[in-house]
């Protein structure tokens, strides 16, 4: 039996991706995050490729592009995580209550 932020940690680590110990401990990650993200969107437009990216950008854009994939696919990975915590976490409250009813 485990708890929301063990299945959490647990479906991070099969990622081979560190779990933050809280959900975008601060404003300024998140602020951060979404700014790479939405910087990288505004300069090369929703549909470019990474190798357009690499073969017509300069190093820094090449970098920033780079971080803004890093950020979009760790954010991913958080948000598809909490979704296996939850379904973990709900399907196990479920047990635990089935097995309860049985003992009455």
């Amino acid at each position: 039996m485990g708890s929301f932020h063990t299945y959490f940690e647990e479906n991070m680590n099969s990622l081979d991706l560190p779990a933050p110990a809280q959900l975008f401990g601060n404003l300024q990650t998140t602020v951060g995050t979404l700014n790479q993200i939405l910087a990288a969107l505004e300069k090369f437009g929703p549909r470019v490729t990474v190798i357009e990216v690499a073969r017509a950008g300069t190093k820094l854009e090449v970098l920033a592009a780079v971080g803004a994939i890093s950020a979009a696919y760790y954010a991913g990975a958080v948000i598809g995580s909490l979704a296996v915590a939850v379904r973990t976490a709900v399907r196990e409250h479920g047990r635990r209550r089935g097995a309860r009813m049985k003992a009455r």
